[in-house]
């Protein structure tokens, strides 16, 4: 199975059971230990805020899904952090372009972000 389509079902299956007072999503990459020819992974949590101006909101964390994250295979993401992320954003603006019926979930908040934890976030989407 390609990651792109593994990466969609762990997302559709995180995104099923999702809290109503989620204000904004976060993907955050991080350096998961213990596995071979993996240098990333990414995990999935809801935030209590949203402030554009400061990206502590992704610190307010009051939801995760029941499977947080999952690895990124090298052959993926490369060993190159600014090459995942890309990549990574490039994964989740597809999802949310899609007609998969849980985009609208992540759009129930106020904005989409990624970054690495406790870092920058990148925003994939914001609500108009």
């Amino acid at each position: 199975m390609k990651y792109e389509d593994y990466f969609v079902l762990w997302l559709n299956e995180a995104l099923s059971d999702v809290r109503t007072d989620i204000e904004a999503f976060c993907f955050n990459l991080n350096y998961p230990a213990g596995y071979d020819n993996v240098e990333f992974g990414i995990e999935l949590i809801g935030a209590s805020r949203f402030d554009k101006t400061d990206d502590d909101w992704g610190c307010d964390e009051i939801w995760e899904p029941k499977q947080r994250d999952i690895i990124i295979p090298v052959e993926f993401s490369t060993k190159d952090w600014e090459v995942c992320q890309a990549k990574m954003k490039a994964l989740i603006q597809d999802f949310l372009n899609s007609a998969n019926p849980y985009p609208d979930v992540l759009k129930r908040g106020k904005a989409v972000a990624i970054g690495f934890v406790d870092g920058h976030l990148d925003l994939i989407w914001v609500k108009e």
